[in-house]
């Protein structure tokens, strides 16, 4: 009997566990989606290895990128992936130059994609 209810007890923890770990990685997700809805729906021009490009197209490059990356066999596990990695390892650089990418807003001030992205995240986070 009490293996029975040990075995029970330790089956019920596991499956909390998973079932939290999944809710943390669908969180993440759907942080990564917003950010990424939030590029395309954005009204700044970003610069890209010193080319500008539209808001919709750094949405399409940046999708991209994290497709392949999370379907890489060198990459985390897509369930891994958190906003603030997207936001440092796909959204921040260019893969190839290193060249970190740029938005650059109506007033004409240019920031780096990464400070930019990280302020968004935050917003985010507080809904």
């Amino acid at each position: 009997m009490r293996l029975t209810l040990l075995f029970f007890t330790i089956t019920v923890f596991l499956c909390q566990f998973t079932l939290a770990k999944d809710e943390v990685n669908q969180n993440e997700q759907r942080k990564i989606n917003s950010l990424l809805l939030k590029i395309k729906q954005s009204d700044v021009v970003f610069i890209r290895n010193g080319s500008e490009y539209s808001p919709k197209e750094a949405h399409d490059h940046l999708k991209r990128k994290l497709d392949y990356a999370q379907n890489s066999w060198f990459a985390p596990d897509k369930s891994k992936w958190t906003a603030k990695m997207f936001i440092e390892e796909i959204a921040s650089k260019s893969s190839f130059s290193k060249k970190p990418y740029q938005i650059k807003l109506k007033n004409g001030e240019v920031l780096n994609t990464e400070t930019w992205l990280k302020k968004l995240l935050k917003e985010i986070e507080k809904k």
